[in-house]
């Protein structure tokens, strides 16, 4: 999922930048939700809170405009100290806030960025005291969802940042109580923007976070324009996963992720997307690059993409005027690029427009060493074409899964619609063939469902009293 967790607007103090351009932006690069956190800081004279009443009103009219194209969640960022939290409890009671962090940007409303807190203090000194605030507050205010980046302090000390064993002690409290709380931290990504040395937290907390047995962490780029809106989000998945904390399939196979793990990714070479890109975009053909960092497309796929994702719609069933909407928000989905930048090296398979099926003919003859397929609307009509690694199937990732999780075939299900999904029937124990799709897919089915534009999913699961 490409989600951002921290990201502040014209309602809080320290930007004056339109929400619902943030709004656009993320929907732009593909994001699936974004979370706005405005600023709350209680009993700081320099610091004029959020209006929540307004801040409701208009995340509810940007929730309904923008209903299927992203996920926004109403959040609030709580800078909070010992003494202000009742003042908390009593907002958090008033408001149906969807996720709150808990910062600490001040103690005894003395702010860290004014340099109040370290005066006349050593660097030991003013950053114990720092975490010994978080600590005594964890430890009464239960009200928040994930801890704000935790060792913020370091972008403030002109000393540069603590040994971490300094301050590990205090950090190893905090998390026990976070943790036994059911709580979470998050990942900030402002740490490059602020070009500090390290992680905001750093590594060594993140990794004492998950050593302690902590599985609740987000990502949030603390944007407060457009510009950074999911900055480092997608970079940052990795950095996790690195460290191990905790699925799914994608690229036809080519990608496999189970509790946030990859279990296994195997792309395309950035030489072979230079010379798909530069195929296809000497015919005039629309295209998108699938990537785990978001969906790519050239200036063909804007032009093209509209038309033949309707076609697609309607042959999954749906009328003119749901496929003309479900299409725009496909084609709104991408990210845009020109040139060289889809040169790209993290892509698992590239799927592009049939002019006609010679196209696809043609893309065998041209890309022997890749896997091409077709793809389109009911009765699988070829309206597009894709490319990808060799040596992937449904099946195959499947297998890999269940090997990776120890598990059964016996136990498997499989839904499919297309040709493609065939391999997946191969191997799985029951196999649902949705009502959409081909003869073949339904000739190799042991139930069929309804459309899946009418159910056929839900009425599967119920089917199979699975719900």
């Amino acid at each position: 999922m490409f989600a951002d967790y921290h990201v502040h607007s014209h309602f809080s103090e320290d930007t004056d930048f339109p929400m619902e351009l943030e709004i656009q932006k993320a929907i732009k690069l593909g994001m699936d939700e974004l979370c706005f956190t405005e600023h709350s800081d209680y009993d700081v004279p320099t610091v004029v809170n959020c209006d929540y009443d307004a801040y409701f009103e208009e995340m509810e009219k940007m929730k309904d405009k923008y209903k299927g194209k992203i996920t926004l969640k109403t959040g609030i960022e709580f800078g909070i100290q010992t003494h202000t939290t009742k003042a908390y409890e009593e907002t958090f009671r008033q408001y149906p806030f969807d996720f709150v962090i808990f910062s600490c940007h001040q103690v005894e409303n003395k702010e860290y960025w004014r340099q109040e807190p370290q005066e006349g203090k050593t660097q030991l000194e003013y950053n114990r005291r720092y975490y010994q605030e978080i600590l005594d507050v964890v430890k009464v205010y239960k009200d928040y969802s994930i801890l704000g980046h935790l060792d913020v302090i370091k972008r403030y000390d002109k000393q540069g940042e603590i040994e971490f064993e300094k301050i590990q002690d205090l950090i190893e409290q905090i998390f026990e109580v976070v943790i036994a709380d059911g709580k979470g931290i998050e990942l900030n990504t402002s740490s490059r923007a602020y070009k500090l040395k390290s992680l905001m937290p750093s590594k060594e907390i993140l990794k004492l976070y998950h050593d302690m047995g902590g599985k609740i962490i987000t990502i949030g780029s603390d944007a407060h324009n457009a510009d950074r809106i999911g900055d480092c989000v997608m970079e940052s998945q990795k950095i996790l996963k690195d460290i191990g904390f905790d699925g799914m399939i994608g690229g036809n196979g080519a990608y496999v992720e189970d509790n946030n793990h990859v279990v296994m990714h195997q792309g395309l070479s950035k030489e072979d997307v230079k010379n798909i890109v530069d195929w296809c975009n000497e015919r005039h053909i629309g295209f998108y690059l699938e990537a785990n960092s978001g969906m790519y497309c050239n200036d063909y796929m804007l032009e093209q993409g509209p038309e033949t994702m309707v076609k697609y719609a309607k042959g999954k069933g749906a009328s003119l005027e749901n496929a003309k909407s479900s299409a725009q928000q496909f084609i709104d989905g991408f990210i845009h690029l020109q040139g060289d930048e889809l040169y790209r090296d993290d892509v698992n398979k590239i799927s592009f427009i049939l002019r006609t099926y010679q196209d696809h003919l043609d893309s065998k003859v041209d890309f022997p060493h890749l896997v091409a397929n077709t793809w389109g609307g009911k009765g699988e009509v070829a309206l597009f074409g894709d490319l990808g690694p060799t040596g992937i199937t449904k099946r195959h990732s499947i297998e890999v899964l269940l090997d990776y999780l120890h598990a059964d075939p016996k136990d498997t299900i499989s839904f499919g619609d297309a040709k493609i999904d065939l391999s997946m029937f191969e191997c799985c124990a029951y196999n649902v063939a949705m009502g959409n799709g081909g003869f073949e897919i339904k000739e190799a089915a042991d139930y069929i469902t309804d459309d899946v534009n009418e159910d056929g999913l839900y009425n599967a699961f119920k089917y199979l009293k699975l719900i």
